[in-house]
This record gives C-alpha cells, structure tokens and sequence, in this order.
C-alpha cells in the first residue's frame, strides 16, 4: 500500500507539473473528518430522518405545523455538528494549494462553510449553504452567522425540552425560516427535488471546462447531476486526481482520507 501511494504521488507531482488551473471537488468525506457526519453512510443522518420526510422542502414545512418537535430534533441533529466545527487537514490543505502559485477553484456538495474558514478564495456552493437564506420567489438573500445557527441550536434543544408549539417553534427558527411582506425566507440550501443554483453551476462548469486538473474527493459522485461535472474535466483535456477509501474513474488515484492524502498531495507538488 505504501509503494501504491508513493506510486500515485508520483503521478500526481508529474501533473501538477502543467496544472495551473485546478479544480478541487469535494464532497462530504471532506467535512466528516471535522465531525460532520455525513447523509448517506451507516449511521448518517437520513437513518435517523429518513430523506423521503427531511430531504424536501413540502414534507419540512408540513412539519412545522404537524409535529414541530420532530423537526426541531432533526434541526439538532443537523445543527450540531455544524456549529462546533472547525476546518481539517484537508480543508487547510486544499486552501494551501492557492500557496503554489496555482488558480484554484473549490466545487463543493457541502453546506456547512468549511472552505471558506480554512482560506480558500473563490469556492462554489453547488447545494447552497446553512449561512445563507433568500426568499423563496426572489434573488434577495442575505448571511447567517455562526452566532445566529448557535443560537437556533440553543432554542430547538430547548424547545425539544419542552415540546413547544408551531408558535414556539416559528419564534425560535426565525433567523432561517420565517415570513415577512415580502413572502417565505428560507435557508438557500438545495434538497431532493429542487435545482441547483444557475449561477454555481454555470461556474463551476466554467471552472472544469477551463481547468488543468480536477481533483475528486470525499465524495462518491453517486449525487447527481453534480457527480456528472468530471465528465467536463475530462472531456476538455482535464487529468482527474482521485482520493477515497475506494477507487473511481480518474488517472491517478490515491487509496485513503481526505486528512491523510491531501497534505501528502500538497507536498508532492513542485516548489514554486
């Protein structure tokens, strides 16, 4: 295994050698390793809040008023470790390759505003973010602070406490969901159903169209039609860089963490 990684650095290093333009794709095994836990794997959050109720706006907001306590579990649930989180090894890795004179663009599945905390400068948000919120039938959106989810995680642990009603509920929800002259505001995140941000997309196939390399990790692609964006790397000349517990269609892949390879990936590339 050693003489397999040692091997795919190799490869790697010889890359990055012609990369200029590089595209980091990420997905949830990025921010796993800073206590995320993912939707999808044993014991994620979709066994617990099976997706088919917690992953669709229509069935979240008919909870509101049918069982706020449940929804306001599943708020914790989510809230929790996102709140307390803080950027990893391969957060801070990735952000360090801006340091080797290389125009990076981070394309990211996550929601939760660790790239951006690490030092990455131009990151794309394909399923939105947790710290941002809009009006449903307008463009209007505005930030959400850590401070501000901290406290929506105080008052939905309390309310769990207390089994408030939809009132109560509102009430403690208000700087992600809520209703004003203007219409519903809710989080700008992307769930089963909905479309991806035009705009996120339209850079992020930008991104890839234009890029040198495109490295994939933390994410198994199976999520569509963002899983599909490696076939515009490719198509345009691109190497892919894989990274992961199990191998994916790329020209160098690297068998193990996000933690563990990218630093090592980092290393490999030539000095500036």
């Amino acid at each position: 295994m050693a003489s397999e990684l040692k091997d795919g650095l190799a490869r790697c290093s010889e890359i990055f050698q012609r990369a200029r333009r590089i595209v980091v794709f990420s997905g949830a095994g990025v921010s796993a390793e800073s206590g995320i836990p993912t939707f999808r794997d044993p014991g994620g959050l979709w066994t617990a809040f099976p997706p088919d109720q917690f992953a669709n706006w229509a069935s979240i907001l008919r909870l509101v008023s049918t069982d706020p306590v449940l929804l306001a579990n599943f708020l914790v649930a989510l809230l929790r470790p996102i709140v307390s989180a803080r950027p990893n090894a391969a957060h801070l890795a990735i952000a360090a390759i801006e340091g080797k004179e290389k125009a990076v663009t981070v394309v990211t599945q996550n929601i939760d505003g660790l790239h951006q905390s690490a030092g990455s400068t131009t990151v794309i948000e394909l399923h939105g973010s947790l710290f941002e919120v809009g009006y449903v039938r307008s463009h209007e959106t505005w930030p959400v602070s850590s401070d501000a989810l901290k406290r929506v995680l105080q008052s939905m642990e309390q309310f769990c406490r207390d089994r408030g009603s939809a009132a109560a509920f509102m009430e403690a929800v208000s700087p992600l969901y809520g209703k004003t002259q203007k219409g519903i505001y809710l989080p700008r995140v992307v769930l089963f159903g909905d479309f991806l941000p035009e705009r996120a997309w339209e850079d992020a196939s930008y991104a890839l169209k234009k890029c040198d390399c495109m490295i994939i990790v933390g994410t198994s692609q199976v999520v569509q039609p963002a899983g599909s964006l490696s076939e515009l790397a490719t198509s345009h000349g691109a190497p892919i860089i894989g990274i992961g517990p199990e191998p994916i269609q790329c020209d160098a892949w690297l068998r193990g963490s996000a933690c563990e390879i990218l630093p090592r990936l980092v290393e490999a590339m030539p000095p500036v």
